[in-house]
């Protein structure tokens, strides 16, 4: 799977604006009112390669893509602490290989 990708809800890659204006009179003044809309779409792009794994996931129910802590990090922009506190709590899915290496569920991680 090395070199393929996924595309998922996540950070910023477009922006829209959506500008209006009217005019209202008070007290014989013309005042003119600008309200501007920001509406923002996210997407993730996740590059597959060696160290990402796809296992089944038991809270999910399917087979998943499971990457390692550290990169589940990097991707919420968040600190390997903050990770830890999230599968302590139960809020994450993860599995550890034989190796005890951490992998977590990137459906779950997707939904933090």
């Amino acid at each position: 799977m090395l070199g393929s990708e996924v595309f998922m809800p996540g950070h910023s890659i477009t922006r829209h604006v959506r500008k209006q204006s009217s005019y209202s009179t008070e007290a014989g003044v013309r005042k003119k009112e600008t309200r501007i809309t920001f509406e923002h779409h996210e997407m993730i792009r996740v590059k597959r390669g060696k160290k990402s794994i796809t296992r089944w996931c038991e809270k999910c129910r399917e087979r998943v893509q499971m990457i390692p802590a550290e990169e589940a990090a990097i991707l919420k922009g968040q600190s390997l602490r903050w990770l830890i506190r999230r599968l302590e709590a139960e809020e994450l899915h993860f599995i550890e290989d034989p190796d005890c290496r951490l992998f977590i569920c990137l459906n779950a991680l997707l939904k933090q």
